[in-house]
């Protein structure tokens, strides 16, 4: 049974006119075997670097929206040589760059971290793309770059690319959509610093996301927030097959999450002008190990130390308050008794303006905030405040 797939191609793949036609006849191998493919491609390893050399030597503080302008260009040059590949192994092709009639990536005006609207790029794809495919014509698509309702040329930021990709995925229902990358699929450690790691044969939307907010270069959170709840991603390597290897992320992951953790723990706060000193942090630390207590969480901020931890707190209180004395701080304060809330999902990212409304609130003591979501520890008496936040 033929399938649909959108494949991604990044500029530490297509780094040169080898790599292009290594990758040209990967397509054409999925092609000749009765699937369709939309191709979306990267600029060539380096080219957005030196255009962005370019511009800020013509001039300094060039505006983000004339820097969109210019960088798209190396997009442009990629998706015309794919696209030249195609065609001189026989795949009839078609490149789609932002100037191109039909173009189908349309966004907000946001220069330099725009966002896709959805309903437009369906339309555009509906009008544009499909009716190619059905045709058994191959799309290439620039990654990255957009255009705003406006008609300005946008892009989309770090991770550009796959977004392109999974926003085309959506919009065309594709069977898969496959990231080709220099590190292709998930691995238990970064391949690069730890020689056992193994690499992973699938693994959870959540779990992905998980990795990816806290420090593994897996995807950017935009590919988490446009793709289809049924749509399985495969992370591929150069030279792998397009459909049988790497790692496969699969499931959906909620827009917004909010749970209550039934444990109690409690949250001390150290103040004064050395209170947020590693030095502090970590005798605090120690000394809540040293009385069999367990560190939950800790906020260091100027003039103040903020922990969550569970143990006995009157007893933990005493073994901080030495702390006071020997670090010449102001003071130390306590509460018992915390509910823990978690906020995951993956929208967490737009509703930023109401943690930071939490923060003001009487009753929550840590807040920890990662880029997949957010920690907070409140009194039992201000809890349905902050659940109300959601």
């Amino acid at each position: 049974m033929s399938k649909l797939l959108v494949v991604k191609y990044g500029g530490s793949v297509l780094n040169d006119g080898a790599g292009i036609r290594e990758a040209a006849a990967k397509v054409k191998t999925q092609v000749e075997n009765g699937n369709r493919v939309v191709v979306v491609v990267s600029a060539l390893r380096g080219a957005t670097d030196k255009l962005i050399e370019a511009a800020t030597a013509i001039y300094p503080d060039v505006p983000r929206s004339v820097q969109d302008h210019i960088i798209r260009l190396g997009e442009e040059q990629s998706t015309r040589l794919f696209a030249s590949a195609l065609e001189l192994t026989g795949i009839r092709a078609e490149e789609f760059t932002v100037d191109s009639p039909g173009w189908p990536i349309i966004t907000d005006d946001c220069f330099g971290d725009a966002d896709p609207i959805i309903e437009e790029c369906r339309k555009a794809v509906d009008l544009g793309l499909m009716p190619l495919l059905n045709r058994g014509v191959t799309p290439v698509v620039s990654g990255f770059v957009g255009r705003s309702i406006n008609g300005m040329v946008t892009t989309f930021g770090r991770g550009g690319t796959d977004t392109t990709a999974t926003v085309l995925a959506r919009c065309l229902g594709a069977d898969e959509l496959v990231l080709v990358k220099d590190v292709g699929g998930v691995y238990s450690a970064d391949p690069h610093l730890v020689d056992e790691s193994e690499k992973l044969v699938e693994i959870s939307t959540r779990d992905a996301y998980l990795l990816s907010g806290n420090g593994a270069k897996v995807l950017h959170d935009k590919v988490f927030r446009h793709k289809n709840p049924e749509l399985d991603l495969r992370l591929i390597s150069k030279g792998d097959s397009l459909t049988e290897t790497g790692t496969v992320v699969r499931g959906d992951l909620p827009s917004v999450d909010v749970s209550v953790d039934d444990e109690r723990i409690h949250g001390v706060s150290l103040v004064g002008e050395d209170a947020s000193k590693s030095q502090v942090v970590q005798d605090a630390v120690d000394r809540l190990t040293a009385i069999g207590g367990i560190v939950h969480s800790i906020e260091a901020s100027e003039g103040r130390l903020a922990i969550c931890f569970t143990h006995d707190a009157l007893i933990a209180l005493k073994a901080l308050h030495e702390l006071v004395a020997h670090h010449g701080l102001k003071s130390i304060s306590l509460k018992e008794n915390l509910r823990r809330v978690t906020v995951s999902g993956k929208d967490v990212q737009l509703i930023r303006s109401k943690i930071q409304d939490i923060l003001g609130l009487t009753g929550v003591t840590c807040v920890k905030i990662t880029q997949t979501g957010v920690s907070i520890s409140v009194e039992e008496n201000a809890l349905d405040s902050v659940l109300g936040f959601f």
